[in-house]
């Protein structure tokens, strides 16, 4: 038997908990962010409309446009008198047309003409003849390529078209059919749901009422048309049928075998195997200890809570050993983790003295605690950590020495420079603070290779004691 208080923790909280973290994606390494880019330009808004300058702060393309993208190989996407243009760096047309719709991904860009969707390569070519259903969501065109397979449809017939615009698979035999997800696209068949792989077989037939996405291990969880929940390996076989299945710790499988107890669970290991064990409370505190939960591919933290409610904190690498350990006590405090430009990755633990309100922030990285005293930490760059004082953002190095003073309402730093906010305008200041484009334009957008800045703040610690075991 277990307590109602460890059934919340598994049931709700620790899966809530797996899939948050789950979703934090991955930073590609040794990547150089320029603002500038390839083209040597950056997209610029002055009096409302846009153009591009170079890093001289030169207008190369004068302020016409209603919207512009970056430059991405030598071609961006600008909008004049309300469609959409594929422009080249010399501000020619690559096709006369406007569109009303034109969405890029990767090198190529799906467009709308006559009301129907299509394929255009960067050149201009096309690649699939607009005959595709138009659909938009919040006034972006819905159409994507996942598992470089993009799901289309005509009069609600669908289908999947490759990158070179040709049909891949016909999936018109279904009434909805999801987009791809690591080899798999989700489809229903009279309100019943399988799933399809990338060679158009249906794997699982249309049977469930419910089925959840592949997970890490290579399972499925469907729901049948009896309201029991099935576990589905590899090979799509039914491992466990159960009034319950939930999957947590690692993509553990926690059975809830039938309606005897509300307590009554069992658990499955990664094989889909049952465990032998008796699911006790110091059994759940042990698989708390071994728990690991991916950040990115390289790194997964562990976390341990004891009866005073004090939270330590370990980071494991790719090869679980330990990178370092966070102490975080039980005072009001928020956890944030960063990446810098190598990937190497950061724990910022921002605390607050009760007395004066001062706040903290140590940058760790298993190695050195660099302390500074400021309002924020945004971004960590090179040798330069971007933090906040009273509002204002400036520049200090690991030395904790001022590079750039705190009068800035934004900054974010790249290879070539830093894109500056000041007094409501935006410009670009050098590593050292020197100006090379004025504060003149309303907003700058630079390349398409944006360095990390946002803070991944994945769970709020507190709250979950709180909302847990209190």
């Amino acid at each position: 038997m277990i307590k109602k208080t460890v059934h919340g923790i598994l049931m709700v909280s620790v899966l809530s908990f797996l899939i948050l973290l789950w979703g934090c994606q991955s930073k590609e390494e040794k990547i150089s962010y320029h603002i500038f880019g390839e083209e040597q330009l950056i997209a610029a808004r002055f009096d409302g409309l846009w153009g591009y300058i170079d890093q001289d702060g030169d207008v190369i393309i004068d302020f016409q446009y209603e919207s512009a993208s970056s430059f991405h190989h030598g071609f961006a996407i600008v909008m004049k008198e309300n469609l959409y243009h594929l422009i080249d760096v010399n501000n020619q047309y690559v096709n006369e047309e406007g569109y009303p719709y034109l969405k890029q991904d990767q090198d190529q860009y799906f467009f709308v003409y006559n009301e129907r969707m299509g394929l255009l390569d960067q050149d201009g070519s096309v690649l699939a003849n607009p005959v595709y259903d138009v659909v938009v969501n919040e006034n972006v065109l819905d159409a994507q390529f996942y598992d470089d397979l993009a799901r289309v449809s005509v009069n609600g017939k669908f289908s999947f078209i490759s990158r070179d615009g040709n049909v891949k698979m016909s999936a018109t035999e279904y009434q909805e059919v999801r987009h791809f997800n690591k080899g798999y696209a989700m489809v229903s068949k009279n309100g019943l749901y399988g799933m399809m792989n990338k060679e158009g077989d249906l794997i699982i037939p249309c049977i469930y009422k419910e089925l959840s996405n592949i997970d890490p291990n290579g399972f499925f969880i469907g729901k049948t048309a009896e309201d029991y929940y099935v576990l589905l390996n590899e090979d799509h076989d039914v491992v466990v049928e159960a009034v319950e299945i939930q999957n947590v710790f690692n993509q553990l499988y926690l059975v809830k075998p039938d309606l005897i107890s509300d307590d009554e669970f069992i658990l499955y290991d990664q094989q889909g195997v049952l465990m032998d064990v008796e699911l006790t409370e110091s059994f759940v505190e042990h698989l708390f200890e071994e728990l690991r939960i991916p950040l990115n591919k390289q790194y997964a933290i562990n976390f341990q809570i004891n009866l005073d409610e004090i939270i330590t904190i370990h980071i494991y690498d790719a090869k679980d050993q330990l990178v370092f350990t966070i102490f975080e006590g039980d005072y009001d405090g928020s956890l944030h983790f960063i990446y810098d430009e190598k990937n190497t990755l950061y724990v910022m633990r921002q605390v607050s003295n009760w007395n004066d309100f001062l706040k903290e922030i140590y940058v760790d990285d298993g190695k050195e605690i660099i302390k500074v005293t400021h309002d924020d930490v945004k971004q960590l760059f090179l040798d330069m950590v971007v933090a906040a004082n009273d509002g204002k953002y400036g520049v200090v190095n690991r030395q904790r020495e001022t590079v750039i003073p705190f009068e800035y309402e934004d900054l974010l730093i790249f290879s070539d420079g830093i894109i500056a906010m000041k007094d409501g305008k935006y410009g670009v200041i050098s590593h050292k603070g020197e100006i090379i484009i004025p504060f003149l334009y309303e907003s700058l957008i630079p390349s398409h290779l944006i360095p990390p800045h946002d803070k991944f703040s994945p769970y709020d610690f507190m709250d979950y004691i709180d909302d847990n075991i209190s």
